[in-house]
């Protein structure tokens, strides 16, 4: 039995003149298992979604790129990668009105190693080229976002720094895929980073989660970078239950919205979780 997993989006227009509201809503399949990971609006007021999809004849999951018009019709769909696992992530369109996509995938490295993978495609979808970035290890990139400077940072975790366990993982490449640098945060403790946000200054701020093992339990983590990529401080977020970061944004006047899930392993409870933090850490 063929199982089709239907990715849905919502988007609500909101029509001045004569105060009506005007929504639809779509569903998009290219294989037998699409999932939805990211979506931004394009400069043509459409949208552009990435995630991943297994192609109909079966096999393992590709990149897989939606690009609608402003109503959600799908102008093209395409799948990227090779012949292991590909799970896209992370989208951001180009100035010339073509998008820069990323992920992972365990297609390209030594003994079928996870790598970060990084494809530029043009504006109708057809790929112009692909990075692998990582080390030797198992790499994984779960954002990315443009920097100030015109470049792009990515970020996500690898077990190539050498400590034996996985690393938070940062990267900055320039539009055409050359990595600038690539640093590591080693705290001793399994770590996954989530998103990402550039700050006007250069440096970034990330989220996501830390641990003594690689199980539960599990804290929340926030770090801060200079522009050069070095972790300059982290937060540990523990409120008593297990916590992971899995998106941050800022409030008016600075402090940091964490979003995420708080699990109680006593109940088997998994709830939604919310802080505000400010920027030295403290919970308001």
């Amino acid at each position: 039995m063929k199982i089709y997993l239907i990715i849905t989006f919502y988007f609500t227009v909101f029509c001045l003149h004569v105060h009506a509201q005007n929504y639809f809503e779509r569903t998009y399949a290219f294989g037998t298992v699409n999932e939805g990971r990211a979506v931004i609006q394009t400069n043509d007021l459409g949208f552009a979604i990435l995630g991943s999809t297994t192609p109909g004849w079966g096999g393992q999951t590709n990149f897989y790129l939606i690009k609608t018009d402003s109503l959600g019709e799908a102008e093209f769909h395409y799948s990227y990668g090779g012949n292991g696992i590909e799970q896209g992530y992370a989208i951001e369109q180009m100035p010339d009105s073509g998008f820069i996509i990323a992920g992972y995938s365990n297609s390209f490295g030594v003994n079928n190693n996870y790598d970060g993978l990084v494809i530029r495609v043009d504006k109708s979808g057809n790929q112009l080229w692909s990075k692998i970035i990582g080390t030797s290890e198992w790499d994984f990139i779960y954002d990315m976002k443009p920097t100030f400077d015109g470049n792009f940072v990515l970020v996500g975790s690898s077990y190539g720094s050498g400590n034996g366990i996985s690393s938070g993982y940062i990267v900055k490449m320039d539009p055409s895929g050359n990595i600038i640098w690539e640093k590591f945060l080693n705290l001793n403790e399994y770590i996954d980073l989530k998103r990402i946000v550039s700050n006007p200054d250069g440096s970034f701020i990330a989220c996501g989660s830390l641990s003594y093992t690689n199980l539960y339990p599990v804290d929340g983590l926030v770090a801060f970078f200079n522009a050069n990529g070095d972790s300059t401080k982290t937060f540990r977020v523990n409120y008593s239950y297990q916590e992971v970061i899995n998106s941050l944004g800022f409030f008016s006047n600075g402090d940091l919205a964490l979003v995420g899930m708080s699990y109680d392993s006593t109940n088997d409870d998994k709830n939604e979780f919310a802080v505000r933090m400010d920027t030295n850490g403290n919970a308001i």
